[in-house]
């Protein structure tokens, strides 16, 4: 027989998901999009010959790794501010 309290705390996949989701939301993956295509688009008209793939996929990766971690500091930083704001309650 399980108790109230089993009952009414979420199993944990459920909050490991809630954790992942919330990770994700601190990267703003939209944007971060934005970002990775413009920069793969400026990558590709840079280019005098054929692609270089490999310096594309590094610095994808490392264009995407950027923008994630300035989001997530972007967050942190104005954590306070949008606190009191109404859209971001």
């Amino acid at each position: 027989m399980s108790t109230h309290s089993e009952q009414t705390r979420p199993s944990q996949p459920r909050r490991a998901l809630g954790r992942v989701s919330a990770y994700l939301e601190l990267t703003k993956p939209r944007i971060t999009l934005l970002v990775l295509a413009v920069a793969v688009g400026s990558f590709y008209l840079a280019q005098p010959k054929a692609l270089d793939w490999p310096r594309l996929v590094e610095s994808a990766v490392g264009v995407s790794l950027l923008a994630f971690g300035i989001f997530a500091l972007n967050h942190y930083v104005e954590r306070d501010s949008d606190s009191r704001m109404l859209r971001t309650v």
